[in-house]
């Protein structure tokens, strides 16, 4: 065996132990990602916080998230409500965890669910930050928004007599509003009354 025969049999030797390593890891080192829904509406008695964490690991994750504490926090959160006006702290509202709410059946484990309640009168003419902390790891999250103050709706009018044809052949009704200051999204919902009556031929 010549030495260049030598040289290149060590090389596919080297690469063959190589591609046959099938031990790696998928998933890269855990970092606590917390998932947050809110919506404030000063029309409500009482406003609902629902905070959630991703979660990592191995096995079938379709099964990992029908375990409780996958996907929830067990107790260690503190979460309060600043309310700011003028650039000035004007009160802190503290969340109280609140399971009187069930969760719908789905993926995630149901139908226990821990959502934080507040049932502190929002001004309209305030901004609100949301502080989240966890006792467990130090971990601090914020969020800060105004509130959306009411909108006017420019057609249909208001008034009793107002009509809308819904019989005319490729009839196209309009719906028209002046947007609130910081409403970007909005989504109309149509809902009418009726009667049925039976007419039985003389």
């Amino acid at each position: 065996m010549t030495r260049f025969s030598r040289i290149a049999l060590f090389f596919l030797i080297g690469v063959g132990a190589v591609s046959c390593e099938t031990d790696f890891d998928v998933n890269a080192p855990y970092t606590e990602t917390t998932i947050v829904y809110a919506l404030l509406n000063q029309n409500d008695t009482a406003h609902y916080i629902k905070i959630n964490k991703a979660f990592l690991g191995e096995g079938n994750a379709l099964e990992m998230a029908t375990v409780y504490d996958s996907a929830n926090y067990t107790g260690q959160l503190d979460v309060y409500l600043q309310q700011w006006a003028w650039g000035s702290l004007v009160n802190t509202y503290p969340l109280v965890p609140d399971a009187s709410i069930p969760k719908e059946d789905g993926v995630f484990s149901n139908p226990y669910q821990v959502l934080y309640k507040s049932t502190a009168s929002l001004d309209p003419a305030s901004e609100y930050k949301l502080i989240i902390y966890n006792n467990e790891t130090g971990k601090e999250i914020t969020a800060r928004t105004p509130i959306i103050n009411k909108f006017s709706i420019s057609k249909p009018g208001t008034s009793p007599g107002e009509k809308i044809n819904w019989v005319a052949a490729n009839a196209r009704y309009s719906v028209t509003w002046k947007s609130a200051e910081d409403g970007k999204l909005y989504q109309v919902r149509l809902g009418f009354h009726y009667s049925e009556k039976l007419r039985v031929a003389p």
